[in-house]
């Protein structure tokens, strides 16, 4: 217990044992003036052996202040854990603390409280607190607390940043599982004892909202050959005959249909770094994508459309008639070419056309994963194909879309440079098409250079 005495002990001979103490920088504006004036009205908290308990805002102060001593109180006959849990009940109720100190001062002192009793909930957490048991606040903390380690969410702005972070991430794995199951690719148990098994398709998901699910198969572990990630066909006549595993994220890039090529204006009159970019083209893998859409994606899936401005009326014509169920997002996604190429169609009376755009669509009511910028500047690279998307961009927009649960297809893959992106941002699959030969062996020489790399990386960790 505390003794209800205290007495002057000197500042300098309190020990503050750092290593165990929640906070790194003490900031004693406003309490300095404060005990110039008036003293340490609340005496700290010390053991018999003078080491700090809790206080360290006013010992520091009163130190720079350049005083002797300072009030404190001392814990008597209480355990290590009973003087760790006033400490972290002190730093709780600091105003002064970072949200993710504070997120952190509450997880361990739940833990605390936990060990000390094993019935212990976030219920009696929240109480002791003084929160509403029904507001939730202290359970989302702890929710927090227990994904600190990603660097995702320690740097998040605030609290509610994380907590919407971790909001979107858990529908995501929901809408993954239920498309599972959907699929029939999981089987259903009312076996609430599952967790194990539930992780295998939701890893860091709570397990109890989501008890019922197991998981039929794990998947395998190991990197999906590049045969098996990039496949010498055309989507259209690969897509009406797919039957498997259904996709949550596309990356569309098909030929824009504007006939890139023609002129001298075009800079690419290299036959072997030519493709199909007629009209009909274009329109044709459209009418495949719609077609298709119930075979190839998820009831929750999220698309990024590359397109020309030529026709963004008209695009958005046809996906409102033919795929009613689409969600456009009016505002494009822009790569800005910072190195100043792009396609120049009346040079005496226009300018050079030097970003392209790209459309955000959902099926379904998807939540993105982060919202980045819409916008992002990088040079073109053209060493596997003429419109390669560089990869910097593409994971700059692919933060939206891409996290463990993604399974994304790339229909028409150029260069394989999506496939690497979404993979190094850790999807769970990827898989692209390239009907001709020659981009074909490029994009899987590059995606086989960068497992190679990425595993050499790995191992090297």
């Amino acid at each position: 217990m505390l003794s209800h005495q205290y007495k002057q002990v000197p500042c300098t001979s309190i020990i503050i044992n750092r290593s165990d103490r929640q906070r790194r920088e003490i900031d004693t504006k406003g309490l300095e003036e404060s005990i110039s004036k008036r003293g340490v009205l609340c005496p700290i908290i010390i053991t018999e052996g003078l080491v700090l308990v809790a206080g360290e805002r006013r010992l520091t102060a009163s130190l720079r202040l350049g005083l002797k001593t300072i009030p404190a109180r001392f814990g008597n006959n209480l355990t290590p854990q009973e003087l760790r849990i006033i400490e972290l009940e002190e730093n709780v109720r600091r105003q002064d603390l970072s949200w993710q100190d504070q997120v952190t001062a509450v997880g361990r002192l739940h833990a605390a409280w936990v060990e000390l009793d094993p019935s212990w909930t976030g219920t009696k957490t929240s109480e002791q607190l003084g929160y509403s048991a029904t507001s939730g606040h202290v359970t989302d903390m702890l929710r927090v607390y227990g994904e600190m380690t990603d660097p995702k969410i320690a740097e998040m702005p605030s609290l509610a940043a994380a907590k919407n972070f971790l909001f979107r991430k858990d529908s995501r794995g929901i809408d993954n599982a239920m498309a599972l199951i959907m699929e029939g690719r999981v089987a259903v148990t009312a076996n609430h004892e599952s967790g194990q098994i539930i992780s295998e398709v939701l890893p860091h998901f709570p397990v109890q909202a989501l008890a019922p699910l197991v998981v039929a198969k794990p998947n395998p572990s190991g990197p999906i050959p590049v045969a098996e990630s990039i496949l010498k066909t055309d989507f259209n006549s690969w897509a009406p005959t797919y039957s498997g595993p259904k996709f949550n994220f596309l990356h569309c890039d098909f030929p824009y249909g504007v006939g890139v090529f023609e002129g001298k204006q075009s800079g690419y009159q290299r036959a072997d770094a030519q493709y199909d970019d007629s009209a009909e083209t274009f329109w044709t893998l459209m009418e495949t994508l719609v077609t298709c859409r119930d075979e190839l994606m998820q009831a929750s899936c999220h698309i990024m459309f590359w397109f020309s401005m030529d026709y963004y009326s008209e695009i958005f014509a046809f996906f409102r008639a033919k795929a009613p169920e689409f969600t456009i997002n009016p505002f494009p996604l822009i790569w800005a070419k910072s190195c100043g190429s792009g396609i120049t169609p009346d040079p005496k009376r226009g300018a050079k056309r030097s970003y392209e755009t790209a459309l955000l669509m959902s099926r379904g009511d998807r939540f993105v994963c982060r919202a980045p910028s819409n916008l992002y500047s990088a040079p073109t690279d053209k060493k596997y194909h003429p419109s390669t998307k560089p990869e910097p961009m593409l994971r700059h927009f692919f933060q939206l879309f891409v996290d463990e649960h993604t399974r994304m297809l790339d229909p028409t893959c150029g260069s394989g440079s999506s496939l690497r992106a979404a993979e190094s941002m850790g999807a769970k699959s990827v898989l692209g098409l390239e009907a001709n030969e020659t981009f074909y062996k490029g994009a899987c020489e590059a995606l086989r250079n960068f497992r190679v790399l990425a595993a050499a990386n790995k191992g090297s960790k």
